[in-house]
C-alpha cells in the first residue's frame, strides 16, 4: 500500500494546527474556570468531555480526508509508456457542394461525424484543423487538447468561409504552415471532401509538401451518382443553377483526391455508410506505419485505489463529531 499523491500529506499540517489551537483553548477556558471557583466544576466537566470527543472525530474526519486526497492505492508501479510523435492537420471542407444530400444528413455533416470518430482515437498526437472552401481558412493550431479540436470541428459550416468553391491548393499550403519545423515528428494533412475543385494550384502544393516530408491522406465523402446543391432564395429552398437555369449536379470526384493522395504519398479511403469506426482505425493504422521518432515517458499503472474508504471513514467521524457539539448545544 502506498499513496499517489504524496504532496496531499502537507495538509495534515491543518489538523495539527486546529489540535494545538483548541488546547490552547482549553487551558484558558481552564484558567478562566479555576478563577470562578468549583462552583462549574461538575457541569463544566461533562461540557468538557463531549468538546473533546467532538474535537477529537472532527480531526480524524480530516486526517481521512487528507488520506482520501492523496490516494491511497496498491500495486502501483512505474512503467514505460510509448508517445508515438505525430502531427496532423485537418482540412474540411465546408464549400456548398457539401451540402448535397447524396450522404444523409449532407456530406458536411457526415465529414465532421467521421473528423469527430477519428479524433477519438488519438492518444499523443498534435492535432489541428483548417477550414476550406473558396480559400483556406486556420481553424485551430496544433494541440493535445482533443475535446477542443472537436468543438472546432462541430462549430464549422459554410457562414464560416466568406469566399466560396474549393481551394485545395490554399487549404494545403495552410496546413502546411501549421507544422512545427523544430519538432522532430511524422506529419499528416488529411483531406475530408467531395473533391470538386478548378484549383490548378492543388497538385503543386501537394508535391511541394511531399518534399518536405508532409504525407497526405484523402477522404471522399458524397457518392459518384452525385447530388444538387441546396440553396436559399427568399427564405425558401431551392437548388443551384447555372447560367442557363439548369441545375447543377456536385458529385464526388474520386479520381482526383486518389491522384492528390498518389502524390501526397498517402492513402485515399471513401467515406462509406456507417463504416466511420472502421476508416478511422485504418487511417490511424496507416499514419501510425509513418512515425520514426517514437518517445518513452514515465507513466504509473495502478491495480487498486481505495481512496473512497477513507471518505466514507471521514463522513461517519464528521457526523459524530456534528453530534456531539449539537448534543452540548442544546444541554
Amino acid at each position: 500500500m502506498t499513496i499517489e499523491y504524496p504532496l496531499y500529506a502537507l495538509l495534515l499540517l491543518l489538523p495539527l494546527a486546529l489540535w494545538v489551537g483548541w488546547q490552547l483553548k482549553m487551558r484558558v477556558q481552564q484558567r478562566i474556570q479555576q478563577a470562578l471557583g468549583g462552583l462549574l466544576a461538575a457541569r463544566g466537566d461533562l461540557h468538557k468531555k463531549r468538546e473533546r470527543w467532538s474535537m477529537l472525530l472532527l480531526l480524524a474526519a480530516l486526517v481521512m480526508l487528507v488520506v482520501a486526497l492523496a490516494g491511497p492505492v496498491s500495486g502501483m508501479r512505474q512503467t514505460k509508456v510509448l508517445t508515438q510523435q505525430l502531427d496532423i492537420v485537418l482540412i474540411l471542407d465546408i464549400s456548398r457542394s457539401m451540402q448535397v444530400r447524396d450522404v444523409l444528413p449532407n456530406r458536411l455533416e457526415r465529414a465532421k461525424s467521421f473528423a469527430e470518430t477519428l479524433v477519438q482515437t488519438l492518444n499523443s498526437e498534435q492535432v489541428g484543423l483548417v477550414l476550406m472552401a473558396g480559400n483556406g481558412y486556420p481553424h485551430l493550431p496544433l494541440t493535445r487538447d482533443m475535446a477542443a479540436v472537436q468543438t472546432a470541428i462541430r462549430s464549422a459550416s459554410p457562414e464560416l468561409a466568406p469566399t466560396q468553391g474549393t481551394a485545395i491548393g490554399q487549404a494545403m499550403a495552410m496546413a502546411v504552415k501549421r507544422f512545427s519545423t523544430q519538432r522532430q515528428a511524422a506529419r499528416v494533412v488529411i483531406l475530408i471532401s467531395d473533391g470538386e475543385t478548378h484549383d490548378a494550384d492543388a497538385a503543386a502544393q501537394v508535391r511541394a509538401a511531399a518534399r518536405q516530408g508532409i504525407t497526405l491522406f484523402g477522404v471522399g465523402v458524397g457518392t459518384l451518382r452525385g447530388g444538387h446543391i441546396p440553396v436559399l432564395i427568399a427564405d425558401r429552398e431551392d437548388i443551384q443553377r447555372d447560367e442557363r437555369g439548369e441545375p447543377v449536379k456536385s458529385r464526388l470526384e474520386e479520381e482526383r483526391l486518389q491522384e492528390l493522395a498518389k502524390l501526397g504519398g498517402g492513402r485515399y479511403f471513401r467515406l462509406s455508410a456507417n463504416g466511420e469506426t472502421r476508416l478511422a482505425g485504418q487511417i490511424r493504422d496507416a499514419m501510425a506505419s509513418l512515425v520514426k521518432t517514437k518517445r518513452f515517458s514515465k507513466g504509473y499503472e495502478v491495480r487498486g485505489r481505495y481512496f473512497q474508504y477513507a471518505l466514507a471513514l471521514a463522513l461517519v467521524l464528521l457526523a459524530g463529531s456534528m453530534i456531539l457539539q449539537r448534543d452540548e448545544t442544546s444541554a
